[in-house]
C-alpha cells in the first residue's frame, strides 16, 4: 500500500441502524418488533500472515518432484535448498527462490459488511406463558475468498511432478515464470446469506414449574471464505470459478431444538417429613440439531492443476449403505475419482452428516444450616446420541 497506511479510507462505510416496536392493542400483552442494521467486520490477526512468509523476508516453496524422497527433497530444484539464504536475512545479493508461493491483495480491498434485519412477534398467554415467532435474515457482502491466478495447465503427459513447469507464468516465460508456483489472489467479491425462523415458548416459574424452549429452521449459503489466504485457507477448486465453491455455511444446521425444564417438588407431610421431601429440584435440558454438510474428496490433485484434495464424482443416486451405522454409512461404490485432467462432479458440501441430540438431567437439593451458610446436593446425568440423515444436497 503506498504511504504509511495499511488500507485506503472509504467514507462510504456508513453503518445505519433503525428499529421499531409496536403494541398493536395497547394492552401490553403483545408486541411487534422490526429492525435493520449494517455492520462491518475487521480481518483477524492472521489474515495477512502470508506476507511475512513470502520472499524475500520468508519463503514457502512448492516442491512436486522429489526423486530421492524426503532424504533430499531439494535435489531436483535449481539452486538447491533455499533455507540457508533465508536464515541470513535479505540483502543486496539475495536471490529469490524458485517455485515460491505468493499471495497478493487488491489495493482497494473493501471491508466485509453485513446487512441484517429481523421481524418478531411476541404474545403473552395467560399470566405465565409467552410465545414468540421471529424471522432473521442477513446478507454478507465482500466475503474475502481467494483465486489461484497461476494454475497448472493440463496437457498430454502431465504429471504431479511437472506441476510447476505447467503453470501459466512458466508457459508464458520460463526464465521468469520458474520463480513462481502458487499465486493466490484475494477476491473480496464473495457473498453469504442467511434466512431463519425462530419459534420460542417460555413459562415463567409458577407452582414450582418453569419451561423454556426454542426451535430454529434456517438456511445459510456462502462462498468459501479464506481465513488465511496463502497459508491454511484454500483457493477456488476450479481457478476463476467462485460459484463452484459456493455451499452450506460451516456449523450452521438446518434444524436446531433446545428445551429446558425445571420442576420443584412440593414435598409432603409435616415436620421432618416435609423438611426431607421439599426443596428438591428436577431439571432437564434437551438439545437436538441436524447434521452439518460436508464434502467427499479424493485427497489428491486429480485435475493436475496444482490444487490438492479435490472432490469426487458420485456414480450412484443413493450414496448410502442399506443399514447405516456410525462406523460406516456411505457406500464406497457410490463414488469414484475423476479422470486425470478433470474435476469431480460433486458440489461442495453435498452430503449432510449425522444428526445429534443430547439430554442432561439433574436433581438438586439445598440445605441451609445457618442463615448465611447453605449446602447443595446435586446429581447429574447426561446422554447423547447420533443418527444418520439420508440426505443429499444436490443443489443449493
Amino acid at each position: 500500500m503506498p504511504g504509511n497506511s495499511i488500507a485506503r479510507n472509504d467514507l462510504w462505510n456508513v453503518a445505519p441502524r433503525v428499529g421499531i416496536v409496536i403494541d398493536p392493542k395497547g394492552a401490553g400483552t403483545e408486541t411487534i418488533r422490526a429492525s435493520y442494521g449494517r455492520l462491518y467486520d475487521l480481518p483477524h490477526m492472521q489474515t495477512f500472515s502470508a506476507q511475512a512468509q513470502m520472499s524475500p523476508w520468508g519463503n514457502t516453496s512448492t516442491v512436486t518432484n522429489m526423486p530421492q524422497g524426503w532424504d533430499n527433497p531439494w535435489v531436483a530444484v535449481q539452486g538447491g535448498d533455499p533455507i540457508p539464504n533465508l536464515l541470513n536475512g535479505p540483502n543486496s545479493t539475495s536471490t529469490f527462490p524458485l517455485a515460491a508461493n505468493y499471495t497478493t491483495y487488491p489495493l482497494d480491498l473493501p471491508a466485509t459488511s453485513t446487512d441484517q434485519w429481523n421481524v418478531s412477534y411476541q404474545r403473552q398467554i395467560a399470566s405465565a406463558w409467552m410465545v414468540s415467532a421471529n424471522y432473521l435474515g442477513n446478507v454478507v457482502h465482500h466475503v474475502w475468498t481467494t483465486n489461484q491466478i497461476n494454475p497448472a495447465v493440463f496437457g498430454p503427459g502431465a504429471t504431479v511432478g511437472s506441476t510447476n513447469q505447467r503453470r501459466v507464468l512458466f508457459l508464458q516465460n520460463p526464465s521468469e515464470g520458474q520463480y513462481f508456483a502458487s499465486i493466490q489472489e484475494v477476491d473480496p467479491n464473495g457473498t453469504s446469506d442467511y434466512h431463519g425462523i425462530l419459534l420460542s415458548i417460555q413459562r415463567r416459574r409458577a407452582n414450582g414449574f418453569s419451561l423454556q424452549g426454542n426451535y430454529t429452521f434456517s438456511r445459510c449459503i456462502t462462498d468459501r471464505w479464506n481465513q488465511e489466504p496463502g497459508v491454511s485457507g484454500a483457493p477456488y477448486l476450479i481457478p476463476g470459478n467462485r460459484a463452484a465453491d459456493r455451499g452450506r455455511c460451516p456449523n450452521s444446521p438446518d434444524h436446531s431444538l433446545n428445551t429446558s425444564i425445571v420442576y420443584e417438588i412440593p414435598g409432603a407431610g409435616t415436620g421432618m417429613t416435609l423438611a426431607l421431601t421439599s426443596g428438591w429440584q428436577v431439571s432437564a435440558i434437551l438439545s437436538a440439531r441436524s447434521g452439518s454438510y460436508y464434502t467427499v474428496t479424493t485427497g489428491v490433485d486429480n485435475a493436475l492443476s496444482g490444487q490438492p484434495n479435490q472432490r469426487a464424482s458420485q456414480t450412484l443416486t443413493d450414496p448410502f449403505v442399506a443399514n447405516p451405522t456410525f462406523a460406516q454409512w456411505l457406500n464406497p461404490a457410490a463414488f469414484q475419482a475423476p479422470t486425470a485432467g478433470t474435476y469431480g462432479t460433486m458440489p461442495l458440501d453435498a452430503i449432510r452428516g449425522f444428526a445429534r441430540w443430547g439430554i442432561d438431567m439433574g436433581v438438586t437439593r439445598s440445605f441451609r444450616t445457618q442463615p448465611s451458610i447453605r449446602f447443595s446436593f446435586a446429581s447429574k446425568h447426561s446422554t447423547c446420541s447420533t443418527r444418520s440423515t439420508r440426505r443429499i444436497q444436490n443443489r443449493r
